[in-house]
């Protein structure tokens, strides 16, 4: 678990609002108030990059997933706390959102999803210059938790969604089961095909 101590906006510094948690020197613990204190994995202060957060508490967990091993990565936070911007994916802040091919320099404000995808081509490439002639389909869903909902984005805004799709009133709702073999499966979403790093981030 990762804490991003995020710091005031200008809305915040002008109405004389105060940091209110401040992290321990050279650990993973902070203080919250006087005496509050709570002990993370990696605690991340203001200063801390998106480059940095990403190769520190994620790229291992990419890497695994290019291996074959589920992966997850969930930001939490109430509203206003920086979930959006360190996930990346608003597509907005400090210009498009969106690397060069794979050089995670050359937009700092790129968040977690879009280096994740970014390195998930990378890694095809690579596999494709080692095997000319190899294959590889990816495909992909966009699911929100809000309100203690799933919410299917791609059905909303994919044209091309099946006809139940189509009318809210028979909108499919997503939901999560477990087959015979005991794999998690998602039923009711839209799931679209993509075949390169900026059509996925399109």
């Amino acid at each position: 678990v990762g804490l991003r101590i995020r710091p005031p906006n200008p809305e915040e510094e002008e109405g004389g609002s105060r940091q209110c948690i401040a992290q321990i020197p050279d650990t993973t613990q902070v203080v919250l108030g006087a005496d509050r204190a709570f002990t993370f994995d990696y605690v991340f202060s203001p200063q801390v990059s998106q480059c940095e957060i990403y190769a520190a508490c994620i790229q291992p967990l990419v890497d695994k997933f290019l291996a074959g091993y589920n992966a997850t990565v969930l930001a939490y936070g109430q509203t206003g706390s920086g979930k959006t911007y360190t996930m990346g994916t608003s597509l907005s802040a400090g210009g498009d959102g969106m690397l060069n091919v794979y050089d995670t320099d050359t937009d700092s404000q790129a968040g977690i999803v879009p280096r994740a995808i970014g390195r998930v081509y990378q890694y095809i490439d690579e596999q494709r210059t080692k095997a000319p002639g190899s294959l590889f389909q990816v495909s992909l869903s966009f699911l929100e938790l809000y309100n203690e909902e799933l919410v299917d984005l791609l059905a909303q805004k994919s044209a091309a969604a099946p006809s139940c799709l189509a009318d809210s009133s028979t909108v499919v709702e997503p939901t999560i089961r477990e087959d015979g073999q005991g794999r998690i499966l998602w039923v009711g979403i839209v799931q679209k095909s993509v075949s390169s790093y900026h059509e996925t981030l399109g």
